[in-house]
């Protein structure tokens, strides 16, 4: 798929997906599963910051329908390709503009596996990991 620069985009997509495995996430609302948080990937940084506890990095929501996907990361951003206004704010998004749904960030990625797992988890009678009596 050729990104907004007009290069094909399929190496790239795929490196996001190998990195998405690595991202701890955890949806904020387990019922709607949509609003997530992306926490500090990396155990040893987290040690030396002093904080034992999961540290929110970024915040994110996925949708059914894709179109109000976010992720407050730098990557999604940059994905997006948002037209720089004279007052230096973001304008409209090239990438959506092209494409009709935002950029995917390996969080979105992520988010978006998790989701349809445990969607595919309720239809089996699993919810939140554990299978219901019936």
């Amino acid at each position: 798929m050729p990104s907004r620069t007009g290069k094909d985009d399929s190496v790239a997509q795929e490196k996001r997906e190998m990195a998405s495995l690595t991202v701890k996430l955890d949806f904020l609302n387990f019922d709607k599963l949509e609003d997530f948080n992306v926490y500090e990937e990396d155990t040893k940084k987290r040690a030396q910051m002093c904080e034992p506890d999961k540290t929110v990095k970024y915040l994110g929501k996925v949708t059914a329908d894709r179109k109000g996907d976010h992720c407050s990361c730098p990557s999604f951003d940059y994905g997006m390709g948002y037209e720089k206004m004279e007052d230096g704010s973001k304008g409209e998004s090239i990438y959506l503009a092209q494409n009709g749904y935002p950029f995917n960030c390996k969080h979105i990625i992520c988010a978006r596996r998790k989701r349809f797992a445990e969607l595919d988890n309720r239809k089996q009678g699993i919810y939140n990991g554990v299978k219901k009596d019936e």
